[in-house]
């Protein structure tokens, strides 16, 4: 289910305009230290350097 979240998370931060928290409460993460943590693990990254990233590329 989380992988699920995180996939969602990720396309909501390429072709948003949501600012991480409304992506977060979108996306069913009700913690955000959890919310962090699992989005660093999975793309080596936190959810604003991902954006940042992305908009550069």
């Amino acid at each position: 289910m989380i992988e699920v979240r995180l996939e969602q998370t990720m396309q909501l931060l390429e072709k948003g305009n949501f600012t991480v928290n409304e992506i977060m409460e979108r996306t069913g993460f009700s913690n955000q230290s959890h919310f962090f943590r699992s989005f660093k693990k999975k793309f080596g990254t936190t959810p604003r350097e991902y954006r940042l990233k992305k908009s550069l590329s």
